[in-house]
């Protein structure tokens, strides 16, 4: 170390100095490179400088902790708020929002987009390494929900949990009037569970083990298929393209290993429809406008759900592919 601080000032300070940036690692990696750069330039110039002591150590702020499960909204990270980490405590800020919104220190902030108590309620199933790294297409999602009178519920997870999300910490009124009736399909459900209408899934894969249980197809579906059942809401995968370009999408569709991944593994499951909602743009996930209009069907779907007098109509589709055996199949094989 004594030998490389003749050709590196300052280097045993550094050195000293990333055992604090360990800590903000999670961060996204523009406030990382910051915190990186400032203290390369505080220490290195320092010494350059010709001071005759050691310069003087940077203060860090205190790095913002992502819980591994809790709820996003952009309204809470454009006011750095810290993220709720219970249903209950995500439901009080929520339905706060009008007073915080009448705060005159709030007013160089995004208005909050005020929806109906009765309005739909959708879950948004988000990939916490996102709302870490600040992908721009969160915010989009949630708010055009908003605006389409749609109420939405959005949690992010590792990847991992997600049934356990939706088994555990969201119910539907279905489930409610069955509990009433002694039907406990759910042992586990929380007592401050959200009631939902819809579940909306960003991260794709299948339901049961997310990417990690990719590999088994769909060997955990009559799993999820079991939560969903006892749910009997809508499970539909929206879910940004991970690893392919907006443009190479548009020119040359959706690559065969994402298609299988993202959109039909979770037809095992239950999925009832799969919308691709935009992809990479350099380093960035960004939405088409579009694809976002495909999952506010959700807001007319969960209305006329709630219609008995509401005509029901019926779609058959047939294939002259007919399948070597009676298996369940997907798009995917």
């Amino acid at each position: 170390l004594s030998h490389t601080e003749e050709y590196l000032p300052g280097v045993a300070e550094i050195e000293i100095a990333g055992e604090d940036l360990l800590s903000h690692t999670e961060e996204s990696s523009n406030d990382v490179f910051s915190r990186i750069k400032k203290v390369v330039t505080s220490v290195v110039g320092g010494h350059l400088g010709g001071t005759a002591s050691a310069p003087e150590k940077p203060t860090l702020a205190a790095p913002k902790e992502t819980p591994p499960i809790g709820f996003y909204h952009p309204d809470l990270e454009e006011r750095k708020m810290n993220w709720p980490t219970t249903a209950d405590e995500y439901e009080k800020w929520y339905q706060s929002r009008a007073e915080v919104s009448s705060d005159d220190s709030y007013s160089k902030y995004t208005p909050p987009i005020h929806v109906p108590l009765d309005a739909p309620t959708v879950a948004l199933l988000l990939y916490r390494k996102h709302v870490i790294t600040k992908q721009p297409y969160l915010a989009d999602l949630v708010r055009a929900l908003e605006e389409a009178g749609v109420r939405p519920v959005p949690i992010f997870i590792n990847g991992v949990e997600a049934h356990t999300v939706v088994r555990d910490l969201l119910t539907t009124s279905h489930e409610i009037a069955q509990r009433k009736m002694g039907n406990m399909e759910i042992d586990s459900l929380s007592q401050g569970a959200i009631c939902v209408d819809a579940v909306v899934s960003t991260v794709g894969f299948p339901l049961v083990g997310g990417p990690a249980g990719s590999m088994e197809a769909g060997r955990q579906a009559e799993v999820a298929q079991a939560i969903l059942t006892a749910k009997n809401v809508p499970y539909v995968v929206a879910a940004p393209l991970l690893i392919q370009d907006i443009k190479s999408w548009t020119t040359s569709g959706i690559g065969g290993l994402q298609s299988t991944i993202l959109y039909a593994l979770p037809e095992l499951d239950g999925a009832i429809d799969t919308v691709p909602l935009g992809g990479l743009v350099n380093d960035d996930i960004y939405l088409t406008r579009e694809r976002v209009y495909a999952v506010r069907f959700l807001s007319r779907f969960s209305r006329a759900r709630g219609q008995s007098d509401v005509p029901a109509k019926h779609i058959l589709l047939t294939s002259p592919y007919l399948t070597p055996s009676p298996s369940f199949s997907s798009p995917s094989g």
